[in-house]
């Protein structure tokens, strides 16, 4: 498959699960098999948004540093849009300190935690 076709795909898929009739398990599966496909194509700053975005809508924004961090992609966008900085603002929930990024499912599980009593939501007497 060429990659307009590919990223055709992606963006039907993207569809299907905002109608739910895919499971968030199965997008996740189709946007990782897209980024393992175009990780060493040469990206353009439209590629990257459109990257970030999906990456975003899957709740794995770690798939789109690791672009930069074990691909050596070197270009960026600089040009922000709605979607790139609602995208950006996401990403911020999802840091539990400075080096630390969790994903959505992570996040889910940590938020069950209720620290304000005691450890994991145990009562103490």
């Amino acid at each position: 498959m060429d990659r307009i076709q590919e990223t055709s795909f992606v963006i039907t898929q993207l569809n299907s699960f905002f109608d739910k009739k895919i499971k968030d398990y199965e997008l996740i599966d189709i946007i990782c098999s897209f980024f393992d496909t175009i990780k060493e194509d040469e990206l353009t700053p439209s590629d990257l948004k459109f990257l970030k975005y999906i990456s975003n809508i899957c709740g794995i924004p770690h798939y789109y540093d690791l672009l930069f961090s074990k691909f050596d992609h070197h270009v960026k966008f600089n040009q922000y849009d709605l979607n790139s900085f609602s995208s950006i603002i996401y990403e911020s929930t999802l840091h539990i300190d400075q080096n630390i990024k969790i994903h959505k499912f992570q996040k889910s599980i940590l938020n069950k935690f209720n620290l304000s009593n005691s450890t994991f939501g145990v009562n103490s007497p």
